[in-house]
């Protein structure tokens, strides 16, 4: 319960990211279609892509987990534990090349400002000490902007290539999946 209480007290006090700012050539990417995913190798990684949908829409497909694990290959399995409108947590089991992880992660959001939190419940068991990041979704042109950030986990049992490969590789899969079952009629 305490657990549960900080995170809504966090969750409150973290504010919404403005827009996020891109560069000339990013725009030029966005404008094709294209995800840009910026990795330098510190532990965050964002992702960004520009969809022909609606926020609400965008949101509602980046907060539908189960065809991840069709879309994004290390994903091997995810089950839902909670889920309300404002919150998830669901198991995830990955791996690849014989290495596995099991980890809970929760999500939290605010339907309002198109911002959804997450982060590894530490109530549960699992394979990483940390994992956290945001999906911000808004208008932008005719359609939406997602934004995805993550944190990725420096002292997670995996190897660094594997940790990289779920980061950049995994995002741009994700991202990938989302737009298309996002923008779908």
């Amino acid at each position: 319960m305490l657990c549960w209480l900080l995170t809504l007290v966090t969750m409150a006090v973290a504010s919404v990211p403005l827009p996020i700012a891109t560069t000339t050539a990013e725009d030029a990417l966005l404008a094709q279609g294209e995800i840009v995913i910026r990795d330098h190798g510190q532990g965050e990684t964002i992702g960004i892509v520009d969809l022909k949908a609606q926020p609400k829409k965008v949101l509602e497909e980046l907060l539908n987990l189960k065809p991840r694990v069709d879309e994004v290959a290390p994903i091997q399995d995810i089950t839902y534990v909670e889920r309300s409108k404002e919150r998830i947590v669901a198991q995830w089991k990955v791996g690849m090349f014989g290495i596995n992880a099991s980890f809970h992660i929760w999500y939290e959001t605010d339907w309002e400002k198109g911002w959804t939190r997450f982060g590894v419940d530490q109530t549960r068991p699992h394979d990483i000490d940390h994992a956290s990041g945001s999906y911000q979704v808004y208008a932008q042109g005719t359609g939406s902007r997602l934004v995805y950030r993550n944190d990725a986990d420096p002292q997670s049992k995996l190897p660094n290539w594997a940790r990289d490969l779920l980061a950049s590789r995994s995002m741009r899969q994700q991202i990938s999946g989302i737009k298309a079952r996002a923008e779908q009629n």
